[in-house]
């Protein structure tokens, strides 16, 4: 009879700890549903990955990001999973066009990563040259054209972020 009182008691618990979870997934919902209503909202020089362990989902949203970053991290915690990780990947360049050869110096700031770990760049120039992974290279376009360049950042557990890439025109 102990052990049968013993199981009920354990199940009724565990029924608790599912319903709080239901509780935070619901919540975690409504967050998420705010943040992607914003990302219509959010300029478009700023790209914020909320990356999950299954995957990453692309949203854009700097309102709201805190609350869903401690909720998620209550859910994750809950259930046993990795908790959520907000990586900020966010590129500049100066100048945008000019003659070629033309120098343009690449930025990183605003890059970030709420945990405070270091983050690896990795940074595209659009012209087959090779990768640069410093936070704020200088490249020179030598040729003439229109070149696309994009920043990824990476955090330590892998998951990535990609910044909006910048369109750099060498006449």
């Amino acid at each position: 009879m102990d052990v049968l009182l013993a199981e009920l008691k354990a199940l009724h618990h565990q029924e608790a700890e599912n319903r709080d979870i239901k509780h935070s997934l619901k919540e975690l919902l409504k967050i998420m549903t705010k943040v992607e209503t914003i990302l219509a909202k959010t300029s478009t020089d700023v790209d914020t990955l909320i990356a999950v362990a299954s995957g990453t989902t692309a949203i854009s949203a700097p309102a709201d990001v805190i609350a869903a970053q401690a909720l998620s991290d209550k859910v994750a915690a809950a259930i046993g999973n990795t908790p959520v990780i907000v990586l900020t990947a966010k590129s500049s360049a100066l100048p945008l066009t000019g003659p070629s050869p033309l120098s343009v110096q690449f930025s990183s700031k605003g890059s970030a990563n709420p945990d405070g770990s270091a983050l690896a760049f990795s940074w595209t120039f659009g012209d087959n040259s090779a990768v640069d992974t410093t936070p704020s290279p200088i490249h020179v376009y030598s040729a003439p054209g229109t070149y696309s360049a994009t920043l990824v950042v990476t955090n330590l557990a892998g998951q990535q972020a990609t910044a909006t890439v910048i369109t750099i025109v060498a006449s």
